[in-house]
């Protein structure tokens, strides 16, 4: 009993404290907990973003609660976030707007005319992406904001935008289906 008694007691702590608590994927720490905009999120997923043999990028979605279906997240108005950890040194602000483009013309069934304008504005945010780097696209009520490394770099005040741009990751023709799958838990 006595030396059973500690262990039971660093148990406890450990799940006292969840926020100490992480994921790690292709060696990035990716926390339990977020908090965004004052709102404490969960953790919903995080997977890999592979193309061919590469490693591009560690993407974690941040919901209120957990959920396993993707056009619930897209369609929600509540807040949450998209967050990409970039892992590979070949993403270039030019291949991360290729990516972009090529995401929404997937998310929107190939027309990309009615959000032409936020496409081609959020396209401009991007001037550098460094391996390293944290981009995050935080959304609630209806709007959009999008940071790099935890600095603001605009945002968009477009549910329909928003959908768009979630349904890249988590819609029916994502760009990386087992990284959907990561993303909702499946």
């Amino acid at each position: 009993m006595k030396k059973t008694f500690p262990l039971f007691c660093l148990f406890s702590l450990l799940f006292y404290f969840p926020s100490f608590s992480q994921t790690e994927i292709n060696g990035v720490k990716i926390p339990e907990t977020l908090d965004v905009d004052g709102q404490q999120l969960v953790l919903n997923g995080a997977g890999l973003r592979k193309k061919f043999f590469l490693k591009l990028y560690v993407g974690a979605l941040f919901l209120p609660h957990k959920t396993a279906d993707g056009q619930t997240v897209i369609q929600s108005k509540k807040t949450q976030l998209m967050r990409l950890y970039i892992t590979s040194g070949l993403i270039t602000a030019e291949k991360m707007n290729q990516s972009i483009k090529d995401g929404f013309k997937k998310s929107m069934n190939g027309n990309t005319t009615p959000l032409q304008k936020e496409i081609d504005r959020l396209m401009t945010l991007f001037k550098t992406i460094n391996n390293g780097d944290i981009i995050d696209f935080s959304a609630g009520n209806g709007s959009l904001k999008v940071l790099q490394n935890n600095q603001e770099l605009g945002s968009f005040e477009s549910q329909p935008f928003k959908e768009a741009l979630y349904g890249i990751w988590l819609g029916n023709d994502p760009v990386d289906d087992d990284l959907r799958e990561e993303l909702l838990g499946l």
